[in-house]
């Protein structure tokens, strides 16, 4: 399947379908501009262009990769904001990319996570921290060279990568399952997963 590509809304924050505000908004082909829910795509998630090798792994492993692109002013031209994919995807491209996708902040949230999640397998760890850093540190020419790491934020992060990676929470997205009953169904399953690794236990069985 070929890479898609889409024009984001930066000045706008509702969309006009739904009507709710969205962190992304992307423009349609009548100049709409609608959440990701709306179009379909809200099983994706956004990851900035902070990493090349992270990116194009991450490209490659998705069936159905968007590449996001704004209109700079300054100029004149769309720049690339980073890729829409699977959050499976992205985190096992992200276990791939940890010899050569050097982004700042890595250490630092691997430290966080190693802390409060001492039973986290060390590669799935390394591989959030890679990932959430890059989310963090933003994107574009607004990108930050310091990330400041906040400990809510990544255990966000690390139980969004056990909903996405250890639960059949996509699937059920993807069959038409409203987002909250879909987290209602494997609610318990995260939480013996997160409850797992906060004792230091590597593993559970499925």
């Amino acid at each position: 399947m070929g890479v898609k590509h889409a024009r984001e809304s930066p000045h706008t924050f509702e969309c006009a379908e739904c009507h709710r505000t969205a962190e992304m908004l992307l423009q349609t082909r009548g100049s709409q501009s609608m959440c990701l829910d709306c179009l379909g795509i809200g099983h994706l998630q956004f990851l900035p262009a902070a990493s090349a090798p992270l990116t194009r792994r991450a490209v490659r492993a998705s069936q159905e990769p968007v590449v996001v692109m704004r209109w700079n002013t300054r100029w004149s031209r769309y720049e690339r904001q980073g890729v829409l994919a699977e959050p499976a995807v992205i985190e096992a491209a992200a276990r791939d990319s940890l010899v050569d996708a050097d982004v700042p902040g890595r250490d630092e949230v691997a430290a966080v996570i190693r802390e409060q999640f001492p039973g986290c397998p060390v590669e799935r760890a390394e591989a959030i921290a890679l990932h959430t850093a890059a989310r963090l540190g933003g994107r574009g020419r607004q990108r930050r060279f310091v990330v400041k790491v906040a400990p809510d934020e990544v255990c966000e992060a690390v139980e969004a990568s056990v909903l996405h990676v250890d639960t059949g929470y996509d699937d059920l997205l993807m069959s038409g399952a409203d987002r909250d009953e879909a987290r209602a169904q494997v609610a318990d399953r995260v939480a013996a997963i997160l409850s797992a690794w906060r004792d230091g236990v590597a593993m559970l069985d499925p």
